[in-house]
């Protein structure tokens, strides 16, 4: 996760290993350690893990393959998993996506709803909201009744693209 320099005279942090498993096994939070003081109005976020970890299962952490989210087929990770049912307007059944493949890594900027300033407080909880429909909706519309699997190629793209425009807003900063 990174915190970004949109703007003249605003600070940039990366965090060093930012890799974070979210909503597995509960876990629904993260801290970041070690942010310098400065101004930030912006953060960085990518889903999936980068081309230079990928395909390196030896990995500590979140990373770890223990976490279920590498192939069992294929060196390299899974960057989003959603397993579940669907009722569709023809039919209903199993919903298995596990996307992956360095080009369905993304990275998304979200700007806060106001700026943090490390320079006066040095402890700030940001509260993230995921639409797990607009991986789905938009800008590619996913019919379950034609496309309810996929790990790899098209429609998993597609999925991919619409992770990347829409689905994580920042509604909170406390």
């Amino acid at each position: 996760m990174n915190f970004c320099q949109p703007i003249s005279g605003l600070d940039t942090f990366v965090e060093p290993e930012s890799y974070h498993l979210i909503a597995q096994d509960e876990k629904s939070s993260f801290e970041l350690k070690d942010v310098p003081s400065g101004n930030y109005d912006q953060i960085e976020i990518s889903i999936g893990v980068d081309e230079a970890h990928n395909h390196s299962t030896d990995q500590e952490g979140d990373l770890d393959p223990s976490n279920d989210m590498v192939w069992d087929w294929d060196t390299g990770y899974k960057f989003l998993s959603l397993v579940g049912t669907y009722t569709g307007d023809t039919r209903n059944g199993g919903l298995v996506f596990h996307i992956g493949g360095d080009a369905n890594y993304k990275t998304i900027r979200l700007n806060l709803p106001q700026p943090i300033n490390l320079n006066h407080k040095s402890n700030y909880s940001l509260q993230l909201q995921a639409d797990v429909n607009e991986i789905f909706q938009g800008p590619n519309l996913i019919d379950f009744d034609v496309m309810n699997t996929g790990g790899h190629g098209v429609g998993p793209s597609m999925i991919a693209e619409n992770y990347s425009n829409g689905f994580l807003k920042v509604v909170g900063v406390h």
